[in-house]
């Protein structure tokens, strides 16, 4: 019966999750793996970037 009423209560306070640490020990395992996935996107994308400002350096540099 008093897990219902737990389920109804975090539900309710759901918009303010930093008053309730058992809301952010729940919300944290969920926001870790897309944190690392934005991070290691990011550096892919910055990797690309970097990439392709050598190529475009190299082509310039070999051009007449």
């Amino acid at each position: 019966m008093s897990n219902t009423s737990q389920s109804h209560t975090s539900g309710a306070f759901h918009p303010s999750p930093p008053r309730w640490p058992h809301s952010s020990l729940y919300t944290a395992p969920h926001s870790c793996p897309s944190l690392v996935g934005c991070l290691s996107y990011s550096h892919a994308i910055g990797m690309q970037r970097n990439t392709r400002l050598a190529e475009a350096r190299w082509s310039n540099m070999s051009a007449p």
